[in-house]
């Protein structure tokens, strides 16, 4: 039983290695410190994965709607702990971290907070202006 697991396990970890979806996916984040009075309170992460799709020499990201929008979707409503500004990490060489910022307000300003996720497609899509995708695993 135990080499099964095992087997099983390893199998798994395997896939996930090879995946070739994997190169496809990038990881999105970004947080917000609260503060009150320049006094530190809470601190806010926040995080998902999205990909690219370029058209020509455009480049649109996409990712879930629920995590790029200031939305609390029980119930509609603005969310005010959310990040002014979003980082893609383009690649995962860990010496040479290359990221890339995005406002937030760009995302607020489109988007409007529905009560139930059926209501709108849980979808994302914002042109990224000025990004070299010469090094990005775009569809």
């Amino acid at each position: 039983m135990f080499l099964l697991f095992t087997h099983l396990c390893h199998q798994t970890y395997s896939q996930v290695l090879n995946d070739s979806l994997a190169k496809y996916s990038y990881l999105l984040f970004g947080f917000l410190n609260q503060t009150k009075q320049g006094e530190f309170i809470r601190f806010y992460p926040w995080q998902a994965t999205g990909f690219f799709i370029k058209k020509e020499k455009r480049v649109f990201l996409v990712s879930v709607k629920h995590a790029l929008s200031p939305c609390k979707f029980s119930n509609g409503i603005d969310y005010d702990k959310y990040p002014d500004n979003f980082f893609i990490r383009l690649s995962n060489n860990k010496e040479d971290l290359d990221l890339y910022s995005v406002e937030t307000k760009l995302i607020r300003d489109t988007v409007k907070c529905f009560t139930y996720y059926y209501e709108d497609p849980d979808i994302f899509i914002i042109e990224l202006i000025g990004l070299d995708s010469s090094k990005l695993n775009c569809i």
